[in-house]
């Protein structure tokens, strides 16, 4: 008697989204307060989770299998960095600022293992400046 057993083994990837709306609460200190300015900046956030996802990635395919479970849909951080921003024409400049962000309290309220998260990133855009 012969018996066999073939088994197909595959490999998937498991891939986590979770979206956060950041509302910041900056304050900035000029140490260069001419045309071009140069700021250093620190401040609080309000973070509200629009958006958890898990996906299953298998065989060029990707498949929705839920979300993660835990988390808390508000959150506070806090964030810290400098900007330089160089005049573009009339009130418009153009603005660039390296800055970190730091999770005050922990993203995951059911698990023992508390998480918070922090982020390195650089921010850039059109600034429009009401009044000097």
């Amino acid at each position: 008697m012969d018996i066999r057993n073939d088994e197909t083994v595959t490999s998937g990837q498991m891939d986590q989204y979770i979206d956060y709306v950041e509302i910041p609460f900056t304050f900035r200190y000029y140490l260069i307060n001419e045309s071009t300015k140069l700021s250093l900046a620190a401040g609080v956030s309000t973070n509200w989770l629009v958006a958890n996802n898990a996906y299953l990635s298998e065989s060029g395919q990707r498949q929705k299998i839920g979300e993660t479970g835990g988390l808390s849909a508000m959150n506070f951080s806090t964030h810290a960095g400098f900007a330089f921003s160089v005049p573009v024409f009339g009130p418009f400049s153009f603005r660039i600022e390296p800055r970190i962000n730091y999770f005050l309290n922990e993203i995951n309220q059911e698990h023992p293992v508390k998480f918070k998260p922090y982020s390195i990133g650089i921010y850039s855009g059109i600034q429009y400046t009401i009044g000097e």
